[in-house]
């Protein structure tokens, strides 16, 4: 093919499904995805990184099973891309892309936003000294709300049986955000937030901790842990008490945030695409190929034939 015939057909490939591109352009399903694999490589020659300072860590799920891929998300020209894509969830998952990037573009990471998964933890720890590790907000929320839905599911077996009554078909009410909740459930749930119910001890230092979020800075944010520290370990609800003793465990990378202003918010989104993009596609067989689209549509790629470098 002519560069100008692959510029417009990669054009073509990033509106619709390479099937239909075949269609539109008259030619192969491998043809079409020969040109999209060498404008990914076009592309991936031609990134520039050198002034990325944050980096998003994340995993997707893209098979049955615990089948994953690491997703290295970072933002350049003011939006989201997908950096890398690594094999598994594991540290050599990640280790290749620091691999990837240099020991001297590794020096220039301030802080890479992740959960609490280890393996990550040790990865960024190996290759990059001077960053900080920020602990993504939606994941610390994830993990105190299964320990309020433990505590609502010991409640429903041990409690009397006015407590199990209360409790029954009330779950998503609980994981809901307050303002968030459905009117038609707003009479009921004022009397369970209200009660002794230990569902709603567990529940108000859930919705407590969502006002971390307003701290002002890095110290403020000190304080209010250990005050809602206090408060979680004196409501002697175990699944509770073993959350906030991880998040103390942690707390330096929970409250890296206020001094970055960085989470992985970016990531969330990229992912939720990601998501859209393989269910479109009625998911991959092959691994590789699934890497390639993912660069092609999210990896902010200079992938025209024509574009100077």
């Amino acid at each position: 093919f002519t560069m100008f015939f692959e510029r417009f057909a990669v054009q073509v490939l990033e509106a619709c499904s390479t099937a239909r591109a075949s269609e539109l352009l008259g030619m192969s399903w491998d043809e079409a995805d020969g040109i999209k694999q060498r404008a990914v490589r076009r592309g991936l020659a031609r990134r520039q990184l050198s002034g990325l300072e944050y980096v998003c860590v994340d995993e997707k799920a893209v098979g049955r099973g615990h089948d994953y891929v690491t997703v290295v998300t970072g933002v350049m020209g003011g939006k989201a891309h997908v950096l890398y894509l690594g094999d598994g969830r594991s540290e050599e998952g990640l280790n290749g892309f620091w691999e990837w990037l240099g020991a001297e573009a590794c020096a220039r990471i301030k802080a890479v936003s992740m959960d609490m998964g280890q393996a990550y933890q040790n990865s960024v720890r190996r290759h990059c000294l001077a960053a900080e590790l920020i602990f993504d907000p939606f994941h610390l929320m994830k993990m105190l709300n299964g320990a309020l839905d433990e505590v609502r599911r010991r409640e429903t077996v041990m409690g009397t049986g006015i407590e199990r009554t209360a409790l029954k078909k009330t779950r998503q009410m609980w994981l809901w955000g307050e303002e968030n909740l459905p009117d038609r459930h707003a009479a009921r749930f004022e009397a369970l937030k209200a009660s002794t119910l230990k569902t709603a001890r567990a529940w108000r230092l859930k919705e407590l901790w969502r006002t971390f979020k307003r701290c002002l800075d890095v110290d403020d944010a000190y304080a209010f842990f250990h005050k809602w520290y206090v408060l979680a370990m004196q409501s002697k609800l175990a699944p509770v008490k073993k959350v906030a003793r991880t998040f103390k465990a942690h707390l330096a990378g929970i409250v890296s945030i206020f001094k970055h202003g960085f989470c992985n918010a970016l990531a969330e989104g990229v992912n939720s695409r990601i998501q859209l993009l393989m269910q479109k596609s009625c998911g991959y067989r092959n691994r590789e190929r699934l890497k390639t689209d993912i660069l092609f549509h999210f990896g902010g790629l200079a992938m025209n034939p024509f574009a100077v470098q």
